[in-house]
């Protein structure tokens, strides 16, 4: 009698989910879901997009050969993601804003509880049909806790063609002349940034974070030019961000093409130059 007993218990432990679930899927496959498509999608817990995801974006466009309908078809495609605000999953997922301007386009985010803002911007100059800048940028908001390294940190990466005006001018060396190159990023940074609609609140916040990193990285070249040489390492050049406390810079060139990365806080921590590719 025991054993029955137990038999029983054990039927209704393993047994029943199991039925269960089983009229789950067949209630959803009635009502119109394929088992290998639908169902599948519908049991799929809905995410905010990934910094892969954000990223691909800065990745796939080429300087010298993306054009503007290729930005937007890729920006667009991304926004996709975001869902009806009536959607009990559009916090997870975040809002994207879409702007444009005469020579700028960008895609600016948040990815919702994830607590991170980012901006995928694409720049062209006034004759030219293809980009010639371009900028990712992803912030970390993700609050201090006691004893706990901080997890706010910042990502900027940038490329982009220099004037010829900057790379034709007579310097005294070559640090002199990476020194010049990097204020002339920062300038081209700000001039496109001011290009876009400023009510935007996340977007002044992105814009006020590169524009400290690299205005803090340019006032340690000011003090000590001869640093400028390891701009190109492999780990950059730290320097201490007024925010975020350690941070790093990279700038590579080949010919009239810079490309630029900063890793700060939580960002410096957890990724190596190498890794951005």
């Amino acid at each position: 009698m025991r054993y029955l007993k137990l038999i029983r218990k054990m039927k209704r432990v393993f047994i029943q989910p199991v039925l269960t679930l089983s009229i789950l899927t067949m209630t959803l496959v009635s009502a119109g879901c394929s088992a290998s498509g639908d169902v599948t999608e519908f049991l799929k817990p809905k995410r905010a997009p990934s910094d892969r995801t954000i990223y691909s974006i800065y990745q796939d466009t080429q300087l010298d050969y993306s054009t503007s309908s290729d930005v937007l078809t890729r920006m667009q495609h991304l926004k996709t993601l975001t869902n009806n605000p009536a959607d009990p999953n559009a916090a997870k997922l975040g809002t994207h804003i879409l702007s444009q301007s005469k020579n700028v386009i960008a895609l600016q985010g948040t990815s919702g509880r994830d607590h991170k803002m980012w901006l995928n911007m694409s720049a062209f100059d006034e004759n030219s049909t293809t980009v010639r800048r371009k900028y990712f940028v992803v912030e970390d908001e993700r609050p201090k806790f006691l004893f706990v390294k901080p997890w706010e940190g910042l990502r900027f990466e940038t490329e982009m063609f220099i004037p010829q005006t900057v790379l034709a001018e007579p310097y005294g060396d070559d640090n002199s002349k990476r020194i010049a190159i990097l204020n002339s990023i920062l300038e081209s940074f700000r001039n496109d940034i001011d290009e876009l609609e400023q009510d935007n609140k996340n977007l002044r916040t992105l814009a006020m974070m590169v524009n400290q990193a690299l205005q803090t990285a340019l006032t340690k070249l000011d003090n000590s030019p001869g640093e400028a040489a390891i701009l190109d390492d492999t780990e950059g050049l730290e320097f201490d961000h007024i925010n975020l406390d350690k941070a790093r810079i990279q700038m590579l060139l080949e010919n009239d093409i810079a490309t630029v990365k900063i890793l700060a806080g939580s960002f410096e921590e957890k990724i190596s130059f190498k890794e951005l590719k």
